[in-house]
């Protein structure tokens, strides 16, 4: 069986080590997980290895999948890989496969000053944010004929870490027959975290439903319990991530910024409420694959360009309010949340697309008309005098619906790239579409980066 790269052919049966790149935060790795498991599928023969960081190394070491986790590139042996797979798409990492004599060298064609050291490559479309992180990392498979449907998250509890965490939670007075609420109040930099004072009274919400309510993490979570003064058990600084994972395992229901222990949890199958607090991270992109969850996520009134790192405002996360999260909460645990992808990914359209619908007053009806599909709309009359840049900052405007177009428009499209984290999206309005969200959707995939 051979399938064909640029004339490049390769007999799959003579591929046996494969080595897969991803030194990444630990969200990052869960995230590829189902691409390990297709390559699996697809490779049945091959040992795959993987080069990750020391910090990760226990989302892939006990898969079954994986013969072996690097966390030292020196380690890499010169001429013992056939394939290696760049899911972190930086030059060090394609310089040391093409230094170690790896035959085939798989990756995205996004950066040219990276893409000449693949000989197979693939293209991510990171202007599509309609793509979650899985299928974007699924999608670099593409050459090596892998296609949908695509695999679950894939991530295994280590049985001496679950021992050690059944003594931990009897220390602190949890038994097997108890229900655990899991919380987690941190979060990375490309988000923005929830109040740890809500977090508080969120758990005094949960005691009230039967659960003995638990938080972990790191020493900068310990400081964040203490300011939640809430009924939580606190046990950060107390697991390492192979034992966080199996704690992860015990919980019944996990509140969370999207953050690491937030997609251990979906990988887990744990009902998840999603906080979903920035403009810049986008469930689309991010939220918890196919696992129960409800996202509660507001179109935020925050001005700012949104990069959440170097942000001191916090407009975003306080507009989401308590009683938001237990209306989550309740609507979860009743069953009636996100239990299908299918159902999640119009959920996530429709608290991600935010629309600028460009009209003319003669066409007033009809834009009013695109207004009451259920997703986030401005309406922008464009006979008056606008500045675009400063509106499409203001309201995070994703997608620009011309029911009235102009070459202005476009170019003002074009150039958002300036005023928002990803450039607008330009439709010309097609009043036969009845179906907008795959008209929105196959508008996104046909983008060019």
């Amino acid at each position: 069986m051979m399938f064909m790269q640029r004339k490049l052919k390769i007999l799959k049966a003579k591929i046996k080590n494969i080595l897969i790149i991803r030194p990444d935060a630990i969200g990052d790795c869960i995230l590829i997980t189902p691409a390990i498991s297709a390559l699996k599928q697809e490779f049945p023969q091959a040992k795959i290895y993987i080069l990750a960081q020391e910090l990760t190394k226990a989302v892939f070491s006990t898969n079954p999948d994986i013969e072996q986790v690097f966390t030292d590139k020196n380690a890499i042996e010169k001429n013992k890989f056939d394939l290696s797979v760049h899911f972190y798409n930086e030059m060090p990492y394609a310089w040391l496969a093409f230094k170690k004599g790896i035959k085939y060298r798989l990756g995205d064609t996004s950066k040219p000053l990276v893409s000449w050291l693949y000989n197979l490559k693939s293209t991510q479309n990171w202007r599509d944010i309609t793509k979650h992180d899985v299928e974007q990392n699924l999608l670099l498979l593409k050459p090596l004929g892998i296609n949908p449907p695509y695999p679950k998250l894939a991530i295994y509890p280590d049985p001496d870490a679950l021992k050690k965490v059944d003594s931990l939670l009897k220390e602190h007075g949890i038994s097997e027959n108890d229900k655990i609420a899991g919380l987690h109040l941190s979060t990375g930099k490309g988000n923005k975290p929830w109040s740890p004072q809500n977090f508080g009274l969120i758990a005094n919400y949960l005691i009230k439903q039967g659960f003995k309510v638990v938080a972990a993490g790191q020493e900068k979570d310990k400081e964040l319990i203490k300011k939640a003064k809430g009924p939580i058990i606190d046990l950060s600084t107390k697991t390492n991530l192979k034992e966080l994972i199996a704690l992860i395992s015990k919980y019944k229901i996990f509140i969370s910024v999207d953050t690491g222990p937030f997609h251990i949890a979906a990988a887990l199958g744990i009902p998840t409420v999603h906080i979903s607090t920035s403009k810049f991270s986008l469930p689309l992109r991010w939220g918890p694959w196919k696992n129960p969850h409800v996202l509660v996520r507001k179109k935020s009134s925050c001005p700012l360009f949104c990069l959440p790192s170097n942000c001191k405002e916090n407009i975003c996360a306080e507009e989401i309010t308590v009683e938001d999260v237990k209306q989550a909460i309740d609507k979860l645990l009743a069953g009636k949340g996100n239990n299908t992808q299918e159902q999640a990914f119009v959920d996530w359209c429709k608290k991600s697309f935010n629309i600028m619908i460009a009209y003319k007053p003669q066409n007033l009806k009809r834009a009013q008309a695109i207004s009451h599909f259920g997703f986030n709309c401005i309406l922008v009359n464009i006979e008056d005098k606008h500045d675009y840049q400063k509106l499409f900052k203001e309201n995070n405007i994703n997608i620009l619906h011309a029911v009235d177009g102009s070459l202005k428009l476009r170019f003002q499209a074009l150039i958002s790239g300036q005023s928002v984290i990803t450039p607008v999206l330009y439709v010309k309005d097609k009043p036969e579409q009845q179906n907008l969200l795959e008209f929105y959707c196959q508008a996104f995939a046909g983008t060019r980066i």
